[in-house]
């Protein structure tokens, strides 16, 4: 599995199994759902990749990345709660884990290095309750990595 694509599910079991492992009424998922929503949930939409080199003569380059990860709520109370927990986790890192070797829960993939945030912001989305036929609260946490630390 290619590197990126493991930090891209890296981030889902993170959500999942580390910062929501008490509240798994509160589903994660990988883009979008195709089904109808489910409230409350998190959505982890990854974005754009751009790469800065860091030495002029040689090849080496950081990649910077942007994640946007959209939450979805019952009410203001709850989106605030799930925003500030996700924020507060942030900076302890986000684990990379090998996929290569399988899947959870059947196998624990090794962790092979760390997705280092830069910066984060939470937005709130305020949604027109004339304009939807039922008013989520809605929120945006933008994350953007600079470095990746491998093991």
């Amino acid at each position: 599995m290619d590197f990126e694509r493991k930090k891209d599910r890296s981030i889902y079991y993170w959500l999942k199994d580390d910062v929501f492992s008490d509240a798994d009424w509160i589903k994660i998922v990988d883009a979008y759902e195709d089904d109808e929503a489910t409230i409350p949930s998190v959505a982890i939409k990854p974005d754009i990749i751009d790469a800065e080199a860091v030495q002029m003569g040689d090849r080496r380059q950081y990649n910077i990345r942007l994640w946007y990860l959209d939450i979805y709520a019952v009410n203001k109370d709850q989106r605030a709660d799930i925003a500030y927990r996700i924020m507060r986790e942030i900076d302890n890192g986000i684990p990379i884990l090998d996929f290569d070797e399988g899947f959870p829960p059947d196998v624990t993939p090794t962790q092979i290095g760390a997705i280092i945030v830069r910066q984060k912001r939470f937005t709130p989305i305020d949604v027109n309750p004339e304009l939807v036929e039922k008013m989520y609260w809605r929120g945006s946490i933008t994350m953007v990595e600079y470095l990746s630390q491998l093991n």
